[in-house]
């Protein structure tokens, strides 16, 4: 198994899940420090390798290491997981900013795909994507990390046509509200996001993003822990038929269903409701 983005949350706790659960894991890192945590907490099974999905050669040196290590077995599995956000009026993004969300969230996700599809043809394996119900659902003033899982959708939908005759299963992940150790932060990083704003920004956006973002924390704060995606994750993984996608964690079967459903117009006076 490869899992990318495990330095902390639902990838480090689902490669050490895979570990406990007696799989060998390839756990993408972007660090010393990530790479020495997670050596100390799983078994001689979790491999970690620094993999960096944004930079080519990065990704090129770690479909090399673990094709010279697995050599004809391949992989039985690609979690793709790494991710970022970014928060702000859509007025004020950066593109820059929003660029750098869309390269690890979606081209850096594709770019590790295609590195990684030979051996997972070898292996007989399947893609599991960590998207959202903010796919489903945007919400303002994070609508970046939305619109991207909303890109990956679409390549979720894509690739599991285009590589149905292969043999290879693509499946999603949808996490609702989950627990991180971002959670407890989210209302300081509001501040931020806030205070980096134009003056003219702070003056149009700034309540409302203020009382976003301080329902956002209180939701997270209540949501499943990182393990309830883990787990989510090795049935995905292990199940002989799996689904194409599994809502997990709080409130995301909701959610998903509200975004298909519900019309627009009815939509955003809840969104207003349930968001300050």
């Amino acid at each position: 198994m490869l899992v990318t983005g495990c330095g902390s949350g639902i990838g480090r706790a689902a490669a050490l899940l895979l570990d406990r659960s007696g799989c060998d894991v390839y756990a993408g890192v972007m660090s010393e420090a990530e790479e020495g945590d997670l050596r100390a907490a799983g078994s001689e099974r979790i491999r970690p390798l620094i993999l960096d999905v944004t930079d080519s050669s990065s990704v090129e040196a770690a479909a090399g290491r673990v094709a010279g290590e697995v050599g004809e077995r391949g992989l039985t599995g690609l979690v793709n997981n790494a991710g970022i956000a970014a928060a702000g009026p859509l007025e004020h993004v950066p593109i820059e900013r929003l660029r750098s969300v869309f390269d690890v969230n979606v081209f850096g996700l594709l770019a590790v795909t295609q590195a990684f599809l030979p051996l997972l043809r070898s292996g007989g394996g399947r893609i599991v994507n960590v998207s959202s119900v903010g796919a489903w659902i945007s919400l303002p003033f994070v609508s970046p990390i939305n619109a991207s899982k909303a890109a990956v959708k679409s390549f979720d939908d894509a690739l599991r046509m285009e590589l149905a005759p292969h043999g290879i299963d693509v499946v999603a992940i949808e996490p609702g509200s989950i627990r991180t150790a971002g959670s407890e932060g989210m209302v300081a990083m509001g501040d931020d996001a806030i205070a980096a704003l134009p003056e003219a920004g702070r003056e149009r956006y700034g309540e409302r993003m203020r009382a976003f973002v301080a329902a956002m924390s209180k939701s997270e704060l209540k949501g499943s822990p990182p393990d309830t995606v883990a787990e989510t994750i090795l049935a995905a993984l292990t199940v002989r038929r799996p689904r194409t996608r599994y809502p997990t964690g709080s409130n995301a079967r909701l959610l998903t269903w509200l975004g298909r459903l519900v019309p627009n117009p009815a939509l955003d006076r809840l969104r207003d409701r349930l968001f300050g």
